[in-house]
This record gives structure tokens, C-alpha cells and sequence, in this order.
């Protein structure tokens, strides 16, 4: 018995010195691997000192806790290991158990060592047999703290990568806010454009907007341009130049134009339409052209634009207090349902001609943007009444993947059938999370409230609920 307990605590003890040697080896590739983290660390505190943010600087400093604490146990442990060699096993043992479970706290990691049960006489059979186990737990230990830090570096890289093209973009970017200024620039250099000519002192009018367009169409590099013409005075002609402009801006992807309170007409609407029908490459669209006077011609060509965009992604169209009716509200629904990768849509209606009609024929085509995943959409101050806030409601029901929702209705002569009707209709929006309700300025009264209290507390998926009645009566609602 003696002979066999001699030989299986020779054989163990064989194989556990084997791996003590691999486990050596093992070391000198940690330190190896220190060394190189040890150079990426300069390089990052260069990038971090020239470019960083908090956020960076945080993730840097997690890095830097990683990479410290590991070179702190493996040294450590690498010391200890050249003593379990050639001195007392079992205090070695017991400082490589500490360093381990130390190692365990540190790297949030929680390892259950277990007891061993051994059936031989031999303590030092037991230790080493013990000891093989802490290795293989701390080899388990490390290669999760190596596959963090690991993890850490790929995320800090993607964040270097984003912040360098964000500089480089930033680099990119030329801002106007003269029409003198620009016209003496580079204009075949200009790829990303900020034009700001917002100003309440000079305007500058259809002559002014007819020598912008012409500069701007020689841009031919631009693909993303930003212009701010609000209370210029610029009417028709000036839209239609500025349209024209744009038509030669063959990369142009993302475009923000904003034309607030100018002169613009049915004309000019329909001009930019047509300009914007040829740029279908665009994926982000802003434009604003609140306070004209479009109408529903002009509302309606607006939309036949938008139709070709089947690449459009981002769109926020403002056309408030533009004496638009039910037919420029139905054909601009209508022609956003071509825009089958529509995915965000904030559209501004406000203080408007619409009536019950236009909003369910809105409501309609919007339930037609199959992938339209948020929507804002203002139709305050108009005349869409119950009927127009019952059929809203029931067209919006079948966008089952809408999960962001915000709704102004305000002054819209809304009683308690619309608002009743609206709250059952939304609660078919499963996956609705995130809704802004605005009703105030109606008539729903309490039982209105009620309704659409009762209703809304059946969407098994709303989060986050903002709702404005704007009632001066007190309501209790039946949640």
C-alpha cells in the first residue's frame, strides 16, 4: 500500500511540476504582453491629453486599474513561484492562495474554491495537489481578466476611431455667416457646409438667394450641408434658385434647410420639391418652411418629392401656419409611405386648415411606414374634432412596431368620444414605450379623461407617459 501511495504521489507530483513549468512560460508571455500594454498606454495618454472626453478619460482610467493590478499580481506571483522551487512549499502555497483570492476581489470575480478530499497520508500529496487546483482556478481567474482588458481595448479603440473621423469631420466643416464670405471661398472644396444667415437687420432677399444658389452649385463634393435662411424674404424665386442649386450636389446625404417666416409660395414649395426629387440619395432631411404660405399645392408637390426618397431614414418636416387643408395633409401622408426606410419622422402641422378628413388620411398613410419606429407629430391649433382623433388613433393602432410616440392635438375641438377613442386605438401599439400626449385646449372633460385614462392603462408596454389635458376642473383617472 505504501509502494502504491508512493507512486500516485510521484506521478501527481510529476504531472503538478510539469505544470508548475508551463505555468513559468506561461508567466513570461504575461510579461511580455505587459511590456506591449505598457507602450499602448503612452499612446493613449497622447491621444487621451490631445482629443479626450470625461467619458474617455474615464475608460482610459479602467484600463490603467486593469493593467496595474495585473502587473502587481503577476509580479507577485512570478516571485513566488521561483521561491516554490527552491524553499518552503507550504508558505508559498498559502501566499499563492492569497494572491489569488486578492486577485478574485480585485477583478470582481466570484470563484469558489473547493475543498479536496484526498485519501493518502502524505501532506505534502495534499498540498500539491491542492495547490494544482488554485492554479487551474487562477489561470480560469486570469484569462477573464485578460479577456476584460481585452474588451476594454476594442471599446477604447472604437471610442479613439469615432472621436478621430469626429475631428476629422470637425476639421471638415466650414461655417458662413455672410454671403460675401462665402462667395470669396473655396467652393469645390467644401464637403461638409454650415450657412447662417439668420438675421433680423440685413435680408437678403430673392437677388441675395440667387447668388447664393449660384455658389452653391458649384459644390459639387458636398454631402452634408446646413442652411439657415429664416426671415429673409425670400420668396419664389429665391426658393427656386436655391433649389436648382442643390440639384447639382450629387453626394449630398444629409441636408438641413430652414426657411422659416420668408415669402414663399405654392411656387417655390414646388420648385424645392422637385429639387429635392433628384437628390435621392439623401438619408437625413430637415426642412423648414413654417410661416409661407404653401398651401396644399404646395404641400402636395412637397410630397411627390419625398416619394423617391426610398433612402431616406431621419426626416423633420415643419409646414406650421401655412394654410394647409385636408388635401396637402392626405397627399403629403400619402407620398411618405414610399419612404420604406423611414424610421424617425417628426412632422409640424401646427396652425393649419385640417379637418377630421386630413388627419385620418394622415393618420392612414403614416400606419403605412412599415418601418417607423418614432414619430412626433404636431397637429395643434387645426379642426380635426372627434372624428379626427378617433380615425388618427385607429390608423396609428396597426403601426405595431411604433415605440415612441408624440402627440400634440391641442386646440383641436376634441370632446370625450375622440379622446375615448384615441386612448383604445393606441392600446393596440404593443410596442409602444415612450408616449407624449397633448390635449389640452379641448372639450374631453372628465369623462374624456376617464376614457382615455382607462384605455391607456392597458398598454402593457408604456414606460414613460407624458400627457397634457390642460383641464380646469379636477379629474381622477380609473388607473
Amino acid at each position: 500500500m505504501w509502494k502504491t501511495n508512493n507512486l500516485i504521489s510521484g506521478f501527481v507530483i510529476k504531472q503538478i511540476t510539469e505544470q508548475i513549468l508551463l505555468f513559468y512560460d506561461f508567466l513570461i508571455q504575461i510579461f511580455n504582453f505587459r511590456y506591449q500594454i505598457f507602450i499602448l498606454q503612452q499612446i493613449f495618454i497622447i491621444y487621451i491629453v490631445s482629443y479626450g472626453t470625461d467619458f474617455l478619460k474615464a475608460t482610459y482610467k479602467q484600463i490603467e486599474y486593469i493593467c496595474r493590478l495585473t502587473a502587481r499580481i503577476f509580479s507577485n506571483i512570478y516571485d513566488q513561484i521561483n521561491q516554490l522551487i527552491i524553499s518552503n512549499s507550504y508558505y508559498i502555497y498559502f501566499q499563492v492562495y492569497v494572491q489569488i483570492q486578492i486577485l478574485s476581489l480585485n477583478s470582481k470575480c466570484q470563484i469558489n474554491f473547493s475543498v479536496i478530499s484526498i485519501s493518502s497520508q502524505s501532506q505534502i500529496y495534499k498540498l500539491l495537489f491542492d495547490n494544482y487546483y488554485i492554479y487551474l482556478f487562477f489561470l480560469s481567474i486570469y484569462n477573464q481578466l485578460i479577456n476584460q482588458l481585452i474588451n476594454q481595448l476594442i471599446k477604447f479603440h472604437k471610442l479613439l476611431f469615432n472621436i478621430f473621423e469626429g475631428k476629422k469631420m470637425i476639421q471638415q466643416i466650414k461655417k458662413y455667416y455672410s454671403l460675401e464670405e462665402f462667395l470669396s471661398s473655396s467652393l469645390l472644396s467644401h464637403q461638409v457646409l454650415h450657412i447662417n444667415f439668420r438675421s433680423y437687420k440685413i435680408k437678403i432677399g430673392d437677388e441675395g438667394a440667387l447668388g447664393l444658389g449660384s455658389a452653391l452649385a458649384n459644390c459639387i463634393n458636398l454631402s452634408n450641408l446646413r442652411l439657415y435662411l429664416d426671415y429673409n424674404q425670400i420668396g419664389d424665386e429665391g426658393a427656386s434658385c436655391l433649389g436648382s442649386a442643390l440639384v447639382n450636389c450629387i453626394n449630398l446625404s444629409n441636408l438641413a434647410l430652414t426657411l422659416y417666416r420668408n415669402q414663399i409660395g405654392v411656387m417655390g414649395a414646388s420648385s424645392l420639391g422637385s429639387a429635392l426629387a433628384n437628390r435621392i440619395n439623401l438619408s437625413n432631411l430637415t426642412l423648414d418652411l413654417g410661416s409661407n404660405q404653401i398651401g396644399d399645392e404646395g404641400a402636395s408637390g412637397l410630397g411627390s418629392a419625398l416619394a423617391n426618397h426610398i433612402n431616406l431614414s431621419n426626416l423633420t418636416l415643419t409646414l406650421y401656419y401655412n394654410q394647409i387643408g385636408d388635401e396637402g395633409a392626405s397627399c403629403l401622408g400619402s407620398a411618405l409611405v414610399n419612404c420604406i426606410n423611414l424610421s424617425n419622422l417628426t412632422l409640424d402641422l401646427s396652425d393649419n386648415q385640417i379637418g377630421a378628413i386630413g388627419a385620418s388620411g394622415l393618420g392612414s398613410a403614416l400606419a403605412n411606414c412599415i418601418n417607423l419606429s418614432n414619430l412626433a407629430l404636431d397637429l395643434g391649433r387645426n379642426q380635426i374634432g372627434d372624428e379626427g382623433a378617433s380615425g388618427l388613433g385607429s390608423a396609428l393602432a396597426n403601426r405595431i412596431n411604433l415605440s415612441n410616440l408624440t402627440l400634440y392635438l391641442n386646440y383641436n375641438q376634441i370632446g370625450a368620444i375622440g379622446a375615448s377613442g384615441l386612448g383604445s386605438a393606441l392600446v393596440n401599439c404593443i410596442k409602444l414605450s415612450n408616449l407624449a400626449l397633448n390635449l389640452s385646449d379641448n372639450q374631453i372633460g372628465a369623462i374624456g379623461a376617464s376614457g382615455l385614462g382607462s384605455a391607456l392603462v392597458n398598454c402593457i408596454n408604456l414606460s414613460n407617459l407624458t400627457l397634457d389635458l390642460g383641464q380646469k376642473q379636477f379629474i381622477c383617472f380609473g388607473l
